[in-house]
């Protein structure tokens, strides 16, 4: 088994960070395209929702649920093929909806996750600071991208770790009214006390969402 608790160069920490901006540029571009387009229907990732998600290395359940127009409760589990795993739920608020003018949807909320590693022994708790953007795509079946973001500092992390980032970019489709297919990315990392740190999934994966 690979030892993934090595210490990451700073300049490898830069690139991931460089990387991740980049994936701010389709919502960049598609805001732009969208101006004049009519405004699209309601995401069903605010509705009451079921998700299976799947990588090479990893699997992932969640419930969302919507709390009123505005709010929305998501509720998750992750296992990896090293027998590491975590749970979590995420609550957000939609700051900004899609209309004409605006074709973006943006929200903030808060985070509260659980890591547990086999190898080496060791377990994280994290209350962060999380926030969504969501961009439609015009095309035949409704489309769009998201990007979640999830950070807790040393402060709000705490046992062994020191700090959390969990990053998922995804592009949907709603094959059905009740049926989304989804192809991302996804990385969960938690930074040690010890030094070092560990990741779990951190590939590429694909999943499905059932609408109930």
């Amino acid at each position: 088994m690979e030892d993934r608790s090595t210490t990451r160069s700073p300049s490898a920490r830069n690139a991931r960070f460089a990387l991740a901006a980049l994936a701010f540029a389709p919502f960049t571009s598609a805001t732009a395209l969208a101006q004049d387009a009519p405004p699209p229907p309601v995401s069903p990732s605010v509705r009451t929702s079921i998700e299976a998600g799947l990588s090479s290395e990893a699997l992932s359940l969640a419930f969302r649920a919507p709390i009123d127009d505005d709010d929305s409760l998501r509720i998750e589990g992750l296992l990896d093929d090293d027998d590491d795993w975590a749970a979590g739920a995420r609550w957000q608020h939609r700051l900004v909806t899609f209309s004409g003018d605006v074709p973006l949807s943006l929200s903030l909320g808060l985070a509260a996750d659980a890591v547990f590693f086999d190898r080496p022994d060791a377990e994280a708790y994290a209350v962060a600071a999380a926030g969504s953007a969501e961009v439609p795509f015009r095309t035949e079946y409704p489309t769009r991208a998201t990007l979640d973001v999830a950070v807790a500092p040393d402060v709000t992390t705490f046992d062994d770790g020191e700090g959390l980032t969990d990053v998922a970019l995804r592009f949907e489709c709603d094959v059905t009214p009740r049926t989304t297919a989804w192809l991302g990315y996804r990385e969960l990392e938690v930074d040690f006390e010890r030094g070092g740190d560990e990741e779990l999934d951190g590939h590429l994966g694909v999943g499905v969402r059932f609408t109930l």
